[in-house]
């Protein structure tokens, strides 16, 4: 048992790894047995329908690091100092995981709806996890969700920026510290 466990495992860390070197339409399922040093047969043996079920599998190992640095602010006193907590902990991740975001971010126009649709899945989970964390500082469910939209969408921005297009510092010098700029804007006071 333990072997098909590992040879499972090993699967997801070459495909993962061809997915994000070639992409996941130009990764073939022999590909992919190459890489892992076994047949197509062997592979089909652990995933019965092939890459899309492997993509999956990447997508589930993907999630719980996301997910995590959510979790790790569960116990933040404020929302401002939610959102310095996230944004600390989403970039220590993100130095180790810059590839894996900007793989996903590049392939996901070019996935079919089956592929978007573990995509989705996986987000819309993160999200109600969010949204409810934030609760705890915004009652209104509508401005939760909104204050969750604005996160992970300037978290996201600031990946693409920072990590994927190589930006080491913004025209005035420096780079920008993401989560305080973004703790502070929250905590202000509405006009």
């Amino acid at each position: 048992m333990t072997d098909k466990i590992n040879r499972r495992g090993e699967i997801i860390r070459v495909a993962s790894q061809l997915f994000i070197k070639n992409g996941y339409e130009s990764t073939s399922v022999r590909d992919i047995a190459a890489g892992v040093g076994c047949t197509e047969a062997a592979l089909y043996y652990h995933f019965k329908s092939g890459k899309r079920a492997i993509l999956k599998e990447v997508v589930e190992v993907l999630v719980p690091m996301l997910f995590n640095v959510i979790v790790e602010c569960r116990d933040a006193a404020s929302l401002d100092a939610l959102v310095a907590q996230y944004s600390r902990r989403l970039l220590d991740v993100m130095s180790d995981q810059a590839e894996v975001l900007r793989w996903a971010v590049s392939e996901f126009p070019n996935f079919g709806e089956e592929e978007r649709a573990f995509f989705y899945e996986k987000q819309s989970m993160i999200f109600s996890h969010f949204v409810e964390m934030i609760q705890r500082y915004v009652p209104d469910r509508a401005e939760a969700q909104q204050t969750v939209w604005i996160i992970m969408c300037i978290s996201i921005g600031y990946i693409q920026m920072f990590y994927s297009f190589n930006v080491k510092s913004t025209p005035y010098g420096q780079q920008v510290h993401l989560g305080a700029l973004l703790a502070r804007a929250l905590s202000l006071p509405p006009p």
